[in-house]
């Protein structure tokens, strides 16, 4: 590896065997701009407010202060955030990045009243040198067009974007004209105009379809990754149970009810109960129309409490 080459080895970890689980390491190089991807935890909507986005673009410009990089490329959306960053430093990425999410996911877990991790555990990153203008200004255009491919906006100009900057020469004081965009045109003007019949030729890409982990292989069959709720099947009834299905729920019946492990009820409703017979034991549970609450054999009703079999 040569001198201006940094390897980025921080997210190696250590498995409980010993062994150690490696992540695909991150090559900073000199001279290269990184487009970045940043997801809210379980890609909740974290960034609906308008005033977690102005905090966001304000921890941008307090880390830019401090670590003095180029940003060529932002767009803030209620879920994720997109970047194009170039470090003046190789190295200071892992930083620059640290800077941005940790004073971001404080202040706004403080806006919007909530604890835990704001963001995911690991951002994306993909690098490729300055010099590249076609990737360059393709990336660019890509960031842009995040709100129009979402149907947030019929066009490029959305207000947690510097697209304006390139389209209409826009100060915003946080953005960085690459190289790339410099080039489509002698002047300052004839480089906004090329940019925006550049977007105007702008074609969404269909994203590949993600196959299921080998995770999914190893569950039983029949409950694979969740779907959507089917309302056709809701209204004519119960499905009948899958055998692995079955199996599992009886597992929980007998080693949490029968058992006594778990005190209380068990959310059985009278659908679940005709449907799978043997899941209801004989004698514990009684179920009525009105309510649907469990009663106890003693004829105990739910102001009363529920008795648990013994």
């Amino acid at each position: 590896i040569e001198n201006h080459d940094h390897w980025d080895t921080q997210f190696a970890s250590t498995s409980f065997l010993g062994l150690v689980v490696g992540r695909r390491l991150r090559i900073l190089a000199d001279e290269h701009c990184h487009h970045v991807t940043v997801r809210c935890n379980n890609r909740d909507f974290l960034l609906h407010r308008s005033q977690c986005r102005d905090v966001l673009l304000g921890a941008v410009f307090r880390a830019k202060a401090r670590y003095h990089f180029h940003v060529y490329g932002v767009c803030v959306m209620s879920n994720h955030v997109h970047y194009l960053i170039a470090p003046k430093v190789a190295c200071e990425l892992p930083k620059i990045m640290q800077a941005i999410n940790w004073y971001s996911a404080m202040c706004m877990n403080r806006i919007l009243k909530r604890k835990g991790h704001f963001w995911e555990a690991r951002y994306g990153s993909s690098s490729f040198p300055v010099s590249d203008h076609r990737r360059v200004l393709n990336t660019l255009r890509y960031i842009h067009a995040n709100p129009k491919d979402a149907k947030m906006r019929r066009g490029f100009v959305y207000e947690w974007s510097n697209y304006r900057a390139f389209s209409d020469l826009a100060e915003d004081g946080l953005t960085t004209w690459p190289a790339a965009y410099l080039a489509m045109a002698p002047t300052l003007s004839g480089c906004a105009r090329g940019y925006r019949n550049f977007c105007r030729k702008y074609v969404k890409q269909p994203k590949p379809t993600r196959r299921p982990g080998w995770g999914s292989k190893l569950l039983p069959a029949g409950l694979g990754p969740a779907r959507k709720p089917n309302t056709a099947i809701r209204r004519q009834g119960p499905r009948t149970p899958t055998p692995g299905q079955y199996e599992i729920f009886t597992e929980l019946l007998q080693g949490n009810v029968l058992q006594g492990k778990v005190p209380g009820t068990f959310p059985i409703s009278p659908a679940t109960s005709e449907t799978w017979p043997a899941l209801r034991p004989p004698g514990v549970f009684e179920f009525t129309t009105a309510n649907h609450w469990p009663q106890a054999a003693s004829g105990q009703g739910p102001a009363t409490g529920f008795k648990h079999p013994t």
